[in-house]
């Protein structure tokens, strides 16, 4: 039997991507550089301008609602009566040296996700961790690593790429090694309607 598990969505939509690539390297041509996020460019702190094209991410809106429907049938997650909204999406490019320090992105939303736009060769995985706490065997070597003791999962970023997560679940980028890793990120929550 297992107990707890996570889910991660893996899916993949290149055309999706393509076709957004020219709008977000406008947005980000008009982005301001910030030194609470070097080596790179992200809307986080500068979310007007993401506001300014909403309506050209028409289509990424419904596929990430329909992604979102899908991770709560696998999760047998009863979702008649839920109100699903998009709480904040920014675009974030992560230049060469680049980096994100383990962390979460609740308690204020129930899902999180990636979608990489553009990706070169030798982008850095996002990486999912079990957290120190929660590894009993992390001092012990494996014979083979499987979902019960790895400490952590990569998936390589490729244009395209999408990937939905529970937003508790501690992740990371560890130094960037491509010169341009373009991505799309979002957080869901979802309330019962009425809430």
């Amino acid at each position: 039997m297992d107990l707890f598990s996570k889910y991660i969505r893996d899916t993949e939509n290149v055309e999706l991507a393509k076709e957004l690539y020219p709008v977000c390297k406008q947005i980000l041509e008009e982005t301001s550089e910030d030194r609470r996020y070097l080596y790179g460019k992200t809307t986080w702190f500068q979310p007007h301008i993401m506001n300014k094209y909403t309506s050209k991410f028409n289509n990424f809106f419904k596929y990430v609602d329909n992604e979102v429907n899908e991770f709560l049938k696998h999760q047998c997650i009863d979702a008649t009566n839920a109100k699903i909204k998009m709480n904040e999406f920014w675009l974030s490019e992560m230049y060469e040296g680049g980096s994100h320090s383990c962390h979460v992105h609740s308690p204020h939303n129930q899902l999180s996700g990636n979608f990489y736009v553009y990706s070169e060769p030798n982008s850095s995985s996002i990486v999912f961790n079990r957290g120190v706490y929660n590894d009993v065997w992390s001092n012990f070597n494996k014979m083979d690593f499987t979902r019960y003791n790895s400490p952590e999962w990569c998936f390589v970023p490729t244009q395209g790429k999408f990937l939905l997560w529970e937003s508790d679940l501690l992740h990371e980028v560890k130094t960037n090694q491509s010169k341009s890793r373009m991505a799309l990120t979002f957080n869901i929550k979802i309330t019962e309607e009425g809430e």
